[in-house]
């Protein structure tokens, strides 16, 4: 009869796939682009011309300045015209700014989310949306699962080490 620590581990290792073997069944994590460490010098975090560049963008993206202006106002709670965001995407107007405030009603009106992600990277950070949190705290699971395994290797090893 084998001692019981030692069919525990056999049943264990019988579980393991073996190294470099991928389970059909595992699922495919998404690679996210790890945010690089901002150590602004100088002018580094002047990002007005981005910002310009990617409301321009998504509201052609968007199809309607007019539309996405009204949804806007009515999620700020405060009026927003559509010439309003024509001068803040103008290149002739350089007096005109996007107000970062206004990132979260702008992302929900036009259903992009490029605005709020280029700031946040910029300041060293990654924004995630809800489908990539989800798939990011898988990733965190797996992660403590193969600690505790790894502990339990250690722990069983320890207990069948022993002499009775």
């Amino acid at each position: 009869m084998k001692p019981p620590c030692q069919s525990i581990r056999e049943d264990f290792a019988m579980s393991r796939r073996r190294k470099g073997e991928v389970d059909p069944r595992q699922l495919t994590l998404p690679f996210f682009e790890l945010p690089a460490r901002v150590v602004p010098g100088p002018g580094a975090l002047r990002i007005d011309p981005e910002v310009r560049e990617i409301v321009a963008r998504t509201l052609m993206q968007a199809g309607g300045r007019e539309a996405v202006a009204e949804k806007m106002s009515q999620y700020l709670g405060q009026e927003v015209a559509k010439t309003t965001l024509d001068a803040m995407t103008a290149q002739s107007k350089p007096g005109y700014r996007f107000p970062l405030g206004w990132g979260p009603a702008f992302a929900l009106a036009t259903g992009n989310f490029d605005l709020l992600k280029h700031v946040v990277k910029a300041s060293g950070c990654l924004l995630l949306l809800p489908d990539e949190v989800m798939y990011a705290e898988i990733g965190r699971l797996v992660c403590a699962e193969e600690s505790a395994r790894r502990r339990k290797e250690s722990i069983m090893g320890m207990e069948c080490g022993r002499k009775r």
